[in-house]
């Protein structure tokens, strides 16, 4: 996703902040600074030690676009059906 004059980002590296900041009850802000600050936040989402994570208002749009083409909840469901269904994780309803 690439937003005028702005570094060029994956959209499997925004999903992924995207379902770390939701897991994680993060703000925009605080999911930006475990990226770039956590080992294993950064290793999930595949950066680099020289990497520098989206910063949140890219991660605020893309979600915005995620959410306005009403793909983010089916997305996230699907994903958490299916750690959920590899025992991964245990949905509480």
């Amino acid at each position: 996703m690439k937003l005028q004059g702005q570094l060029s980002y994956s959209g499997l590296l925004l999903l992924k902040m995207s379902l770390l900041q939701t897991w994680y009850g993060l703000s925009y802000y605080e999911v930006e600074d475990r990226v770039n600050d956590s080992i294993s936040f950064s290793y999930f989402c595949r950066l680099h030690i020289d990497q520098v994570a989206a910063d949140y208002s890219t991660l605020s749009r893309f979600r915005s676009i995620m959410t306005n083409a009403n793909s983010y909840k089916p997305l996230f469901k699907e994903i958490n059906r299916q750690l959920e269904s590899h025992q991964i994780i245990e949905v509480i309803a």
